[in-house]
């Protein structure tokens, strides 16, 4: 919820924060040990394998808010060399995922 926010406030330094604090968490579950007793072979392989999308998600995340923000800052530097309008604070970024 936190990462969504930040993308929807525009927020990057936020969304970078989420992103790190998502990837230590999962850094944190991939290194505990299970237990075969208490968790089968199937479970454990869906675990791993369900870090490593959320890890890659967080990847694409990280490298769409950094070109996102490249193309606004271009954008910016267009309004400013034309004498357009600049955007006010009330223009909202949408983001859908």
């Amino acid at each position: 919820m936190t990462a969504i926010s930040a993308i929807e406030k525009n927020d990057l330094s936020q969304l970078q924060s989420a992103i790190a604090r998502q990837e230590t968490l999962c850094s944190q579950l991939a290194a505990m040990p299970w237990n075969p007793c208490m968790a089968e072979r199937t479970t454990l392989r869906q675990i791993h394998e369900a870090y490593a999308e959320l890890a890659q998600v967080n990847r694409v995340y990280d490298g769409v808010v950094k070109r996102s923000k490249r193309c606004a800052d271009m954008l910016l530097s267009l309004y400013g060399r034309f004498n357009l309008p600049a955007l006010t604070d009330r223009t909202a970024w949408a983001c859908e995922v």
